[in-house]
């Protein structure tokens, strides 16, 4: 979870970083900038949930997955007896 936390954390310091820089350094308009910035966030923003979503997935299949190997295991144990 740390490991994780910290990967979000540089991830979003990077497209802060990344967006402070794009607007320092361009000859567009203020408004462009500002549109352009919105749009760049919107899309990352997206990607990150689209992740987040698929590593949610996953986990609720490893959990069901899980409870099917105990359930079967406990049904093993409760057959020897």
């Amino acid at each position: 979870m740390k490991n994780t936390s910290a990967c979000i954390a540089s991830f979003i310091g990077g497209m802060i970083l990344g967006a402070a820089i794009t607007a320092l350094t361009t000859p567009r308009t203020g408004k462009e900038v500002r549109d352009s910035i919105r749009d760049f966030v919107d899309k990352e923003t997206d990607k990150l949930r689209e992740k987040a979503d698929m590593l949610r997935n996953k986990v609720d299949q490893l959990r069901s997955r899980m409870a099917d190997k105990i359930e079967e295991l406990n049904e093993e144990c409760d057959c020897g007896k």
